[in-house]
């Protein structure tokens, strides 16, 4: 019984070293973005690929300092241009 005892521990010990990965984050230009693994496929949404500039060109997004959660998609815009919908989403 004593034996079963520590090969279940050493087990339980192993499982809980190497957890499994349910986040994804990785380094792009801006910076680091994370997004969720969804079926052995790797999501990002809703990531920002241009700051709107009223009645301007669009312009590169400025680089941020913390990661930058990507798990949802942004705002759609519907059948006109909103300033608000330029993100994309990468799988």
């Amino acid at each position: 019984m004593k034996k079963y005892f520590s090969l279940f521990m050493v087990l339980l010990a192993l499982a809980a070293c190497n957890p499994s990965p349910k986040d994804a984050i990785v380094k792009i230009t801006s910076g680091y973005i994370e997004g969720n693994i969804e079926d052995s496929i790797y999501a990002f949404k809703g990531i920002p690929y241009a700051q709107a500039e009223r009645f301007m060109p669009s312009k590169a997004m400025d680089k941020w300092a913390d990661t930058l959660v990507c798990q949802e998609y942004g705002a759609l815009g519907q059948s006109k241009v909103e300033e608000e919908t330029m993100n994309q989403a990468i799988f």
